[in-house]
């Protein structure tokens, strides 16, 4: 009884001390538009993957991928108003013996839900 004597009065004064402080409630910062994100993905068969993505704004983004060291493929994959990208990762989850890319985006409505995309060329 004697330690809670002693303990009260300091615990009552951290209180009101803790009380008295403001909270500090910034916004969110500005998601910067039209800023270029450039990520390189190189595979174990030596070929390559360069993720673009463009944010158009909190919620939407553009993403570009484009492949370097295929023999028949030199388009640029395009995904256009898309979840913004979270991250890539190479797999061959398929076991053909490549690996594929994998975009995973991040929605920023309601439940923050992950989607992954398979891009293989």
């Amino acid at each position: 009884m004697k330690t809670f004597k002693l303990l009260f009065p300091l615990f009552f004064v951290l209180f009101i001390i803790g009380c008295g402080k403001k909270v500090d409630t910034k916004s969110p910062e500005k998601v910067e538009e039209n800023k270029l994100v450039i990520n390189d993905y190189k595979t174990k068969s030596g070929k390559a993957f360069q993720v673009i993505s463009r944010k158009l704004n909190g919620s939407l983004a553009d993403i570009f991928v484009v492949g370097s060291g295929f023999e028949n493929f030199r388009d640029t994959l395009k995904f256009l108003e898309a979840e913004p990208f979270s991250s890539a990762f190479l797999a061959d989850i398929n076991n053909d013996g490549f690996e594929e890319l994998y975009i995973i985006t991040k929605s920023t409505g309601s439940g923050f839900l992950s989607q992954y995309t398979r891009c293989f060329f």
